[in-house]
């Protein structure tokens, strides 16, 4: 495993771990609105992450795979930022899927900010379940 945050920061992000671990998050957004939304969540501790690329995670341990298949983002609202960082022309998973809290809607409509960049790369919605739109390209 790899104790670190996935984005463009350049500076370490603070990872905000909740006793209800789904729910722990970079986004100190998110964060609040969890606390704020339900008495029974709350941030437990607060640590600095390092930063890295996508693109940077998967050339490193490239010898160990020919090729994605599948990618599976979960990143508490910080999605889009996460797969900005991929290089696709080097890395384009057969099989993306991306969490969005508003999936009931949002993948039907174009999604959020990580649907929309998927779609534009040429991905297309495959289906969906309550929380996570599942795209996929034809190679």
């Amino acid at each position: 495993n790899l104790e670190l945050a996935i984005g463009s920061a350049s500076e370490p992000l603070t990872f905000f771990e909740f006793n209800e671990s789904a729910l722990s998050t970079f986004s100190e957004e998110w964060a609040r609105h969890c606390e704020a939304a339900n008495s029974n969540y709350r941030v437990v501790s607060r640590t600095k992450m390092p930063v890295r690329r996508l693109d940077s995670i998967l050339g490193e341990h490239a010898e160990q795979f020919e090729s994605i298949d599948f990618l599976s983002v979960d990143a508490e609202c910080m999605d889009a930022d996460v797969l900005a960082t991929n290089d696709w022309s080097c890395w384009r998973p057969r099989v993306v899927a991306v969490e969005d809290q508003s999936v009931s809607s949002s993948c039907k409509q174009g999604g959020g900010e990580a649907s929309k960049l998927l779609l534009g790369l040429g991905y297309r919605l495959a289906a969906f379940t309550p929380r996570t739109c599942i795209y996929l390209i034809d190679k």
